[in-house]
C-alpha cells in the first residue's frame, strides 16, 4: 500500500488526480531528504499557482494524497538480497509537522513483536525485496493512517558507506 500519487509534469494527469483525490495534498520533491521542500497544498488554486512557480523544475516533484497518521521508519541491513536485521521506530510527531510547525524531532523504538512492529517489518521486507537491494543499509518510512488504521509505504533512502582515507 502506498498513498495515491502522480508526477507533476503532465497537467492532464494532475487534473485527473485532483478530481479523484480530495485535498489536501503533499507536493514532494523527488530527490530531497527528510521533509525538505515538501509543501502541504490545501486547494487546486494553490496547487496550480505552485506548479506555475516551479516552471521547468516541476518534473522534479510528485503530488501525493495527504494521509494523517503516525510516521514510522524501519532501519535495515541487507546482505545478498535478504534483510538480515531490521529495527522499527516511531516518530514522536510526523517530521513534516516538526519541520514546518516547530517542535522537537523525536523517535522511539517500537516494541519488538508488537502488531505495528510485525506489520512494518513485513512490509519493509517486501519493499526491499522488490527494490532488489543486494546489500547495504536502508531507511524506509511508513505511515499508519488515522482514517483506516492501515500501514502505507511512504519513501525509502539507501545509505552509502563512506571510505575515509587512512591519512585523515
Amino acid at each position: 500500500r502506498v498513498p495515491d500519487f502522480v508526477g507533476v509534469i503532465h497537467h492532464d494527469d494532475v487534473r485527473a488526480f485532483i478530481e479523484r483525490v480530495p485535498a489536501p495534498w503533499m507536493l514532494k520533491p523527488r530527490t530531497e531528504a527528510s521533509s525538505t521542500g515538501i509543501q502541504r497544498i490545501e486547494s487546486a488554486d494553490k496547487l496550480w499557482s505552485t506548479i506555475h512557480e516551479l516552471g521547468d523544475r516541476a518534473h522534479h516533484f510528485l503530488l501525493e494524497r495527504y494521509l494523517p497518521g503516525d510516521v514510522y521508519h524501519a532501519d535495515s541491513v541487507v546482505s545478498e538480497g535478504k534483510v538480515v536485521f531490521v529495527e522499527v521506530h516511531k516518530n514522536g510527531a510526523p517530521p513534516f509537522d516538526v519541520s514546518h510547525s516547530g517542535g522537537v524531532f523525536s523517535t522511539t523504538t517500537v516494541e519488538r513483536g508488537s502488531a505495528d512492529s510485525k506489520a512494518i517489518t513485513e512490509m519493509n521486507e517486501q519493499v526491499l525485496t522488490r527494490f532488489g537491494l543486494l546489500r547495504g543499509v536502508a531507511h524506509l518510512e511508513f505511515i499508519k493512517s488515522r482514517k483506516d488504521g492501515q500501514i502505507y509505504f511512504l519513501e525509502a533512502g539507501a545509505r552509502v558507506g563512506v571510505v575515509i582515507p587512512p591519512w585523515n
